[in-house]
């Protein structure tokens, strides 16, 4: 039940960065918003209701998945805190980037968004995600060997 908690808080103070970015541009950065719309959009006969339901939904489960990845890597790796976090988040970044393009590649009726900045904020945006939730690890004394 931790490692859930913790993702889901996690997720959350990431979602959170992505929010004030996205006031700060005014740029469209918000990715439960983007995942509803996505899926309202899709060939996938799903219209979520209520508005971005479904889209946290799905960003609760990615950030659960990628969570469950970290954490495995960390025990694999056994290095500090503030590497992993930092490296940690820049590869799931990469992994977001690319699901992104993939998904916004495929949809008949895409946000319209720039993708540069988005793309770039997303390597960020999981290295808070990383270090929110390593740290959590770290404060609750989640033992995971």
């Amino acid at each position: 039940m931790i490692l859930i908690t913790l993702s889901i808080i996690a997720t959350l103070i990431m979602t959170g960065f992505s929010y004030l970015v996205s006031f700060i541009t005014k740029q469209q950065f918000r990715e439960p918003e983007l995942l509803n719309r996505l899926v309202a959009s899709s060939i996938i006969p799903l219209k979520p209701n209520p508005p971005n339901i479904l889209g946290w939904i799905i960003h609760f489960i990615i950030g659960y998945v990628l969570s469950l990845g970290l954490l495995n890597g960390w025990k694999i790796l056994n290095i500090s805190f503030l590497f992993y976090g930092i490296s940690g988040g820049i590869i799931l970044g990469i992994i977001g980037i690319i699901g992104w393009y993939i998904m916004l590649k495929i949809n008949p009726n895409p946000p319209q968004i720039c993708r540069k900045p988005f793309y770039s904020h997303l390597i960020f945006a999981h290295i808070i995600f990383s270090l929110s939730y390593l740290g959590g690890l770290i404060l609750t004394g989640f033992n995971y060997s």
